[in-house]
């Protein structure tokens, strides 16, 4: 069991960007802050599903940044303002019926004024219906090191941006890249759609696998099928990457109290805060638009209206409090 901790000011729940960014403002406000992360290392979803992807619609980086480096600041930009980072601690329940807080983990409770949800949706890979029953190797949801697969025929299935960002990540290494979709053009970014195009990666709309040659284990040659016409057709495959979205479980929110919207998100008012006073939320879990900008802004306003709250209940009262970088460390890059 975890030491009996003194009442924090805010708990905030994850450690991706969203969760990593409302840390850092509440620290720098003073506010005793404990961030509770499920894994072994902080950084959501872009260390999770994109570690080195380059994004480049996130402002401040020109040249863009990997999810990982990007996630890596973030929590260093956290650890100089002060804030506690326990990892392996997978908040299981949140008690709000009093006015201090219990935020319950397998491994202890811990107690706050108020709390921060970001953690991001809970959702698992969606599955291929049609490859439920392939026991081999080469079928994968996420791609981690591009270079894997270097020489090699890649299929990957979807039109969202996952599928696009993962062919174009592979793009330098593979063989051959086809993008197989469903539907009649994709959704992912035109710009992302030009670029595939220019990089000769083969976009089939309208089509989807329809069975699944396996040599050693792993594929070495897929049927598609046009859901069109039915006419079908064989292609190399050494490699599969499944992109079609995600199952979203809501069940945590509806543990602690909360009512889930259709889309799985909750619902939150301007000052980020949901239904449960002095329970706030920021990130993938309070919006529809999901971009890492957009949960840091959404964090940043969740801080800000949490040091609001603590003030408005009338605890300890206390000037705003900046707290500068540690003595000898860089500040503003000089």
């Amino acid at each position: 069991m975890a030491k009996k901790e003194a009442v924090f000011d805010v708990v905030i729940v994850g450690g991706g960007p969203a969760g990593l960014t409302a840390a850092n403002n509440t620290a720098r406000r003073g506010l005793k802050t404990l961030l509770l992360e499920a894994g072994k290392k902080a950084g959501g979803k872009p260390h999770q599903f994109y570690p080195n992807k380059c994004i480049v619609d996130h402002p401040g980086f020109p040249d863009g940044i990997t999810g990982d480096d990007l996630t890596e600041r973030l929590w260093k930009q956290a650890k100089n303002a002060g804030v506690k980072i326990k990892k392996d601690e997978e908040v299981i329940d949140i008690d709000s019926r009093k006015k201090i807080k219990t935020v319950i983990t397998p491994h202890g409770k811990y107690q706050a004024k108020t709390v921060i949800l970001c953690t991001g949706m809970q959702r698992t890979p969606r599955k291929l219906p049609q490859l439920m029953k392939y026991k081999g190797k080469g079928i994968h949801y996420i791609v981690r090191k591009p270079e894997l697969y270097k020489g090699k025929n890649v299929i990957v299935v979807g039109g969202g941006d996952s599928a696009f960002d993962n062919a174009l990540c592979m793009a330098p290494y593979a063989k051959k890249i086809t993008i197989i979709i469903r539907g009649d053009c994709a959704k992912a970014k035109e710009s992302s759609v030009e670029t595939a195009k220019k990089k000769k990666i083969d976009i089939l709309c309208n089509t989807e696998i329809k069975s699944i040659t396996q040599k050693n284990l792993h594929p070495s040659q897929i049927v598609l099928i046009d859901i069109k016409n039915n006419e079908t057709a064989k292609i190399k495959a050494e490699e599969i990457i499944i992109n079609i979205g995600y199952v979203t479980s809501t069940d945590f929110l509806q543990k602690i109290g909360l009512k889930p919207k259709e889309d799985g998100t909750v619902n939150v008012n301007e000052h980020m805060e949901t239904s449960i006073p002095g329970i706030f939320a920021a990130g993938d879990i309070a919006s529809d638009v999901k971009l890492v900008s957009v949960a840091c802004g959404q964090a940043v306003i969740a801080a800000v209206n949490t040091f609001k709250y603590i003030h408005t209940e009338k605890w300890e009262k206390k000037e705003h409090i900046y707290i500068p970088e540690k003595k000898g460390k860089k500040v503003c890059g000089k």
